[in-house]
C-alpha cells in the first residue's frame, strides 16, 4: 500500500512537472515576432539578401524585416501615399528615400521628425565609428548636425576646364564665371554646345536653390539680381539638339567638345569623377600641356562647387522604430569592409564611403595588376587621340594597347580634390519641383520673368506654411 501510494506521488509530480514544461514552452512560443517594416519605392531600393542574411539570423532573437512596397500603377515611385500614411501615424522602421524625381523630401522628413539621426549609431560602432569611414560626404548629409541617412557610395559631379582660363580652384560664382567667359575669344562657348535648358537648370540651381529660403523665417530671395542671372543663364541655352539623334551622334559630338576645351574654345565640361584613374583620364584629354581644374558649378557662398551624388540605396530609420538596435544591425552592413583584396574592387560602383575599400580602389588604379583590371587608355597616330574605357579579364584586347597606372601625385591630387567637396545630392525635390515647374513657361517665353518671379514666391510660400 505504501509502495502505491510513493508511485502515485511520483506519477503526480511527473504530470506537474510535464505541465510547467508545457507552459514554459507555451509562454516562450506565445512571445511574438517583431516584425521590422520596410518601405520601399522602388525594387533598387531593396537588397532582398541581405533582408534573407538577417531574418535568418536572427530567428532566435525574433525579429524580422518585412518589405512594404510603394509602387503606383506605373510601377514609379509611391511616396505620396507613403507620406499621406507617415502624416497619419502608420510609419514603417526602415525607409528607402528613392532618388530623383520620385524620391522623398529628405530635408522635410528630417524637420518633421520622421527620421532617426544615426550619428550616435556609428560613434558608438566599434567597426565604423573609429575613422574607419570617409565622412566627407557623410558630413554633406546632414541636417542641423544630425545625419538620417545612409549610403555605401558616391560619385562626383563636377565641371571641369583648362587652369589657364578658369584658374586653379574648386570654386567660384556666377559673376567669376561669366567674367572669365568675356576674357575668352570671339565664338568661344561656356559647355558642350548640345547642352540644353533642361539639362543646365538642375547644374545651375541645385547647388544654391536651398539659399533662396530661409527655412526659420519663410523669407525668401527669389526676387533678388543673383536668381534673375542665374535664370537668365540658363535661359541662353537651348531647347534641344534633334541633330545629336542620330547614332553614335553625342558620342561624336562629346569627342568634339573635347578638343574644344583644349584648343581654348570652350570653357568648361560636365563630368562625373568615380575613381582615381578618372582625374589622369580628364588631364591627358582636356588639359592643353597642363592639369584641369575642378572649378565646378558656381555657388556664391565660397563653398565648392562640385557634389556629391549617391549610388545606389539611400536608407533610413525612423524615429518611431520598434526596436532601433536591431535596425541599426542591418543598416550597418551598407557601411561594412566589402573589398578584402583588389580583386573584389574591380567593378566597384563609385567612390566607396568605407575607407578601406577607398584604399582596396586606388591600389588597384596605382598597381599595375597582372589582369589588366584598371582603367587603359587606346593610343592613337599622334599619341593624342585615344577613347577611354573599363573592362574585365579580356587581356586579349591589349593588343597595341599601352597600359597605365596612376602615380603618387595623382593619387595625392584626387585625395585633395575629393575632400574639397561639402555638398551632397539631395536637394529638397518638392521645393525643386516648385520652381522648376513655375520656371517652365518662361523658359519656353511664355512667361515674363516678373510672372515667374512672383509666382515661384507664392508656391514656395504655401509649401512653407504646409511644412511649418
Amino acid at each position: 500500500m505504501r509502495r502505491s501510494i510513493v508511485w502515485l506521488g511520483l506519477l503526480l509530480a511527473a504530470a506537474l512537472a510535464l505541465a510547467a514544461c508545457g507552459a514554459v514552452e507555451e509562454e516562450e512560443n506565445s512571445e511574438e515576432m517583431t516584425t521590422l517594416v520596410y518601405a520601399i519605392l522602388s525594387e533598387e531600393g531593396v537588397d532582398r539578401q541581405a533582408i534573407y542574411r538577417f531574418n535568418t539570423k536572427n530567428k532566435r532573437n525574433r525579429v524580422r524585416i518585412e518589405v512594404e512596397e510603394y509602387f503606383d500603377e506605373d510601377g514609379r515611385s509611391g511616396k505620396d501615399r507613403l507620406l499621406t500614411e507617415m502624416a497619419s501615424g502608420k510609419i514603417p522602421d526602415i525607409i528607402d528615400l528613392g532618388s530623383g524625381e520620385y524620391g522623398m523630401s529628405y530635408q522635410q522628413l528630417v524637420r518633421r521628425g520622421f527620421l532617426e539621426d544615426l550619428w550616435p549609431y556609428i560613434r558608438s560602432d566599434k567597426a565604423l565609428g573609429d575613422g574607419q569611414l570617409w565622412e566627407a560626404p557623410l558630413r554633406a548629409a546632414e541636417v542641423n548636425g544630425g545625419l538620417y541617412t545612409i549610403f555605401s557610395s558616391v560619385t562626383i559631379n563636377t565641371l571641369i576646364g583648362d587652369a589657364r582660363v578658369v584658374g586653379n580652384r574648386y570654386s567660384w560664382d556666377l559673376e567669376e564665371l561669366l567674367d572669365a567667359f568675356d576674357a575668352m575669344p570671339d565664338e568661344s562657348i561656356v559647355l558642350e554646345y548640345y547642352r540644353t535648358k533642361s539639362e543646365m537648370f538642375p547644374c545651375v540651381f541645385r547647388l544654391s536653390l536651398d539659399n533662396y529660403l530661409d527655412w526659420e523665417t519663410g523669407e525668401d530671395s527669389f526676387d533678388s539680381d543673383s536668381f534673375r542671372t542665374a535664370l537668365e543663364f540658363v535661359n541662353s541655352f537651348p531647347d534641344a539638339f534633334p541633330q545629336l539623334s542620330f547614332e553614335g551622334g553625342r558620342a561624336y559630338a562629346m569627342l568634339e567638345t573635347r578638343d574644344r576645351v583644349r584648343e581654348g574654345r570652350q570653357m568648361l565640361s560636365m563630368q562625373d569623377i568615380d575613381r582615381p584613374s578618372v582625374v589622369q583620364a580628364l588631364d591627358k584629354a582636356y588639359g592643353h600641356k597642363g592639369k584641369v581644374s575642378f572649378v565646378g558649378y558656381p555657388t556664391g557662398d565660397g563653398s565648392a562647387g562640385s557634389i556629391f551624388v549617391i549610388q545606389g540605396m539611400r536608407l533610413a530609420m525612423s524615429s518611431t522604430c520598434r526596436n532601433k538596435e536591431a535596425a541599426w544591425k542591418f543598416l550597418r552592413e551598407m557601411l561594412g569592409h566589402k573589398f578584402r583584396n583588389p580583386m573584389k574592387a574591380i567593378g566597384a560602383n563609385g567612390i566607396p564611403v568605407n575607407l578601406a575599400d577607398q584604399e582596396m580602389v586606388v591600389r588597384l588604379f596605382a598597381e599595375r595588376q597582372d589582369y589588366y583590371g584598371g582603367t587603359y587608355y587606346d593610343f592613337f597616330t599622334d599619341g593624342e587621340d585615344y577613347n577611354v574605357r573599363d573592362f574585365l579579364f579580356e587581356p586579349h584586347k591589349l593588343s597595341g594597347i599601352k597600359v597605365l597606372t596612376i602615380t603618387p601625385s595623382e593619387v595625392e591630387r584626387y585625395r585633395e580634390f575629393i575632400n574639397q567637396v561639402d555638398k551632397i545630392d539631395l536637394v529638397d525635390t518638392d521645393l525643386y519641383n516648385i520652381v522648376y515647374d513655375a520656371c517652365g513657361p518662361y523658359l519656353a517665353g511664355d512667361r515674363s520673368m516678373e510672372d515667374t518671379i512672383r509666382l515661384i514666391q507664392n508656391r514656395v510660400r504655401i509649401y512653407w506654411y504646409e511644412n511649418q
